[in-house]
């Protein structure tokens, strides 16, 4: 409040563009149906297509004319009643156990595949994949020099624990235990 005092600035009041209750009454009696079908479909990338399909039919038959005045403001509120749609259409059935959009129950464990090292010159990287969604996870933390540097540090056997001190902040003054082969990677994934 003080910044907003000494700024000066005015207070702007903001309201969300909505939908009326009777547009989207008219989109989800002409189109309810089909969007629940076309939100449906098991595979992703079919239902993603199915469903923009059945959007742009919404939006092409509410929009009006596009020589007309208003037009702009008509196809904006046709693409909200049609968003609205989808979004209330998937909502309900998250919301009723027996039919989730995902084909799965939610005491099942759906599997998960997992590489890691995936990616070159990083101190860590994962790819993870369940059904036809990726996540790409990678973490570098500081050059390669330094990694070098706190590598030799952790890998020389030790005479019981040795500090070790490290330009890398966050591996600085921590003390290294040597337990074999692998005492590198365990330190590394430590940090």
């Amino acid at each position: 409040m003080e910044l907003k005092a000494k700024a000066g600035k005015p207070t702007i009041e903001f309201t969300a563009p909505g939908v009326s209750d009777e547009l989207y009454a008219q989109v989800k009696a002409s189109h309810g149906e089909a969007l629940s079908a076309a939100t449906s479909v098991e595979d992703k990338l079919d239902r993603q297509n199915e469903t923009e399909a059945v959007k742009a039919v919404i939006v092409e038959q509410y929009a009006g004319d596009p020589e007309a005045e208003g037009y702009r403001e008509q196809l904006a509120e046709a693409q909200r009643a049609a968003d609205k749609l989808e979004k209330t259409l998937i909502r309900e059935r998250i919301a009723v156990p027996e039919d989730p959009p995902r084909r799965s129950r939610s005491d099942e464990i759906r599997p998960i595949d997992v590489e890691v090292s995936v990616t070159p010159r990083t101190h860590g990287s994962a790819l993870f994949t369940r059904g036809q969604t990726q996540a790409l996870s990678s973490v570098a933390l500081g050059t390669t020099r330094e990694e070098s540097a706190w590598t030799r540090s952790v890998s020389r056997p030790p005479s019981g624990i040795s500090t070790t001190t490290t330009s890398h902040p966050s591996a600085s003054a921590r003390p290294a235990v040597w337990v074999g082969p692998s005492a590198a990677t365990s330190a590394r994934g430590a940090r």
